[in-house]
């Protein structure tokens, strides 16, 4: 559920009064947010540290950024993390455009010194209001492209971030972890009761695309997402979900193979998996 104006503006005035965000870089993120007692309070956003998805994006961090490490936020859904950084800087704006000069120096000493947004990919399409990108499509095609972040963008200034697959999560099941993680792991992972192959995912997956609703009615969104896989029929999520099965299981290529899964990984929720 959206916040209210009312629950906006309470959701921002207890993260600009957190100690913890003085001279750091803020990320505002999806997740939900504590409650005490059944509501939302300053204690309850205390325990945001210890719950995802907090928690797991300061678990990502190299170490060796600890001196500089971000502060989390969890939002709540995607729409309210976007209203919270647009409603973040225009209560920084305000403030500093009504306090003397001679605070403006503590207030740039206090403030966060950045605020980002980090938000899933999501097969819908969100518009943003006051940025200088319209749509979460827009960004993604911007740090995005053939299934890889693109280069030259990343220079340009990007605030609110997507992820490049579907959800974070499928980052747990891209095609390099089968190898370096799940086979060299002391503790055998296992999908089914057996051994954990991630290309049996990959196939189990791809045979109930058919079921994801939410796939099959944003097909002419996620299309130009994996448009290098040329070959895909998006006329039906039947015609897909065949057309996926077949090239992917004709394909000698390593390199396209790879590019069929991140494909797959881009447009169908994980976490089921």
């Amino acid at each position: 559920m959206s916040f209210s104006e009312e629950q906006l503006k309470q959701h921002c005035e207890i993260i600009l009064k957190d100690r913890k965000i003085f001279n750091k870089i803020l990320v505002l993120c999806e997740g939900n947010i504590p409650k005490e007692q059944g509501r939302r309070s300053p204690q309850s956003y205390q325990k945001m540290e210890r719950v995802p998805d907090a928690n797991f994006y300061r678990a990502c961090t190299p170490k060796n950024w600890m001196t500089n490490t971000p502060v989390f936020f969890v939002c709540g859904n995607c729409n309210n993390a976007i209203s919270t950084y647009i409603a973040l800087q225009e209560m920084l704006k305000e403030d500093k455009e009504e306090m003397p000069k001679r605070e403006i120096k503590q207030l740039k000493y206090y403030h966060p010194k950045q605020i980002f947004v980090f938000i899933d990919l999501d097969n819908q399409v969100r518009k943003i209001n006051d940025y200088h990108l319209n749509t979460t499509q827009e960004i993604f095609f911007s740090l995005y492209e053939k299934t890889k972040i693109n280069l030259l963008n990343t220079e340009t200034q990007h605030s609110i971030i997507v992820t490049g697959l579907i959800h974070k999560e499928a980052y747990f099941l891209i095609p390099e972890l089968q190898e370096e993680v799940f086979d060299k792991y002391k503790i055998q992972s296992f999908y089914k009761d057996s051994k954990l192959s991630l290309e049996e995912i990959y196939l189990a997956m791809s045979k109930e695309i058919d079921q994801d609703k939410n796939l099959a009615s944003n097909l002419e969104i996620i299309r130009p997402r994996i448009k290098n896989c040329i070959d895909l029929d998006f006329d039906t999520i039947e015609q897909f979900k065949n057309s996926w099965i077949s090239q992917f299981q004709n394909e000698t290529n390593d390199h396209r193979r790879r590019e069929f899964i991140l494909s797959l990984l881009t447009i169908l929720n994980v976490t089921a998996y």
